[in-house]
């Protein structure tokens, strides 16, 4: 039981992080750094002496615009797109177009990651995994509404890690950009947008391979493509979608197509 609530919370996290927040909070937080860092006993390269970069201010003041309109953090929010990663080091951990939908209004909320659908309303908290054919089900679970991070701060350790701050157009986006070739974890992170809605539709961030951080073959690409963004959700639209459950008597029992699959109530 205890693993399994564990395994949900690890979904969640993981959906929260690369569908929406893998570029605003990360960079404040730090929080791409999932992987475990084997340093090598000697340094691959020597690190000259560097003066911390002073960033334009319009630039990160623009940004912060930028990262105000992609705020999942909001209480009524409809995001959607397609996932993919590239792993130059290990091809069997790609992935493919994964598609994502995430749709919350208050406490109501609706994410497809993949397989994966999550139904977070009417009292219930429904996680459909369709690829191990398991539906787990507890009671409808409360969100707490955080700020984004602080965008002074966040510039701050930027530039004290010594990532330079680009800025470039073509036609109607613009990304910004926060690149250092010699960071031992991510040598980029991203965000492109509309020029004149500032809404975004493309994050990116590219991943430093520890066992080869020169190698540019060996590094993993992170690429979302948003297709949808905005400040308005009807979780009704998609949560009505899906009838994997039915109340007989006090018990919980799965329906339709989804009468075969593995029932865990929490």
């Amino acid at each position: 039981m205890m693993n399994n609530s564990k395994r949900i919370k690890g979904l969640v996290f993981f959906t929260m992080l690369m569908a929406i927040t893998a570029f605003t909070w990360a960079l404040g937080h730090k929080i791409l750094n999932w992987q475990v860092i084997h340093r090598p006993e000697k340094a691959v390269y020597a690190q000259p002496v560097r003066k911390t970069p002073v960033y334009n201010q319009a630039i990160l003041q623009k940004f912060a615009t930028v990262c105000q309109v992609f705020n999942m953090q909001k209480p009524v929010f409809t995001c959607s797109g397609v996932i993919n990663v590239t792993d130059g080091a290990d091809s069997s951990k790609s992935i493919r177009n994964l598609t994502f939908t995430m749709c919350k209004k208050g406490s109501d909320c609706f994410y497809q990651f993949g397989h994966t659908v999550i139904l977070n309303a009417r009292g219930k908290y429904i996680c459909i995994e369709n690829d191990q054919k398991r539906v787990i089900v507890t009671e409808q679970k409360s969100f707490i509404d955080a700020p984004l991070p602080d965008m002074s701060q966040m510039a701050k350790n930027m530039a004290a890690d010594y990532y330079n701050l680009t800025d470039s157009v073509a036609g109607k986006n613009e990304t910004i950009a926060f690149v250092n070739e010699r960071h031992i974890t991510c040598k980029e992170y991203a965000i492109t947008f509309d020029t004149l809605s500032k809404k975004a539709n493309r994050v990116y961030a590219r991943l430093t391979n520890f066992k080869a951080p020169e190698r540019k073959d060996r590094e993993k690409i992170i690429e979302i493509t948003i297709a949808e963004c905005d400040d308005t959700a009807d979780v009704d639209k998609y949560v009505g979608r899906y009838t994997a459950i039915r109340q007989a008597g006090n018990s919980t029992k799965l329906t339709g197509k989804y009468t075969g699959y593995e029932l865990i109530n929490l």
